[in-house]
């Protein structure tokens, strides 16, 4: 039915924007505070759990759940002199 197919694409699409704003948050804290090891964030109905570990090359994690949808990203940053560069960002299966 087409309502039911609406509302899983709508699951999915809000999972995959809570990881991404999970990943996004967890880069400017890291540019706050080099020492951010993660934190639980509720954005729009999801749970994201962010780990970041690692010292001069860090890996985030974000995990987002709604309901029994799920999406993972991983993202690896090196942290250098003040600068946070993006070496890898990709979803994780």
């Amino acid at each position: 039915n087409v309502a039911q197919a609406t509302n899983i694409s709508e699951s999915r699409l809000v999972t995959t924007n809570a990881a991404e704003s999970g990943i996004e948050n967890a880069m400017i804290r890291l540019i706050r505070d080099p020492s951010y090891a993660g934190e639980t964030l509720l954005i729009d109905n999801a749970t994201i759990i962010t780990t970041v570990t690692g010292s001069t090359t860090k890996t985030i994690i974000t995990h987002a759940t709604q309901g029994s949808y799920t999406h993972t990203i991983e993202v690896t940053v090196e942290y250098l002199n003040n600068l946070l560069t993006v070496t890898s960002w990709h979803p994780l299966y």
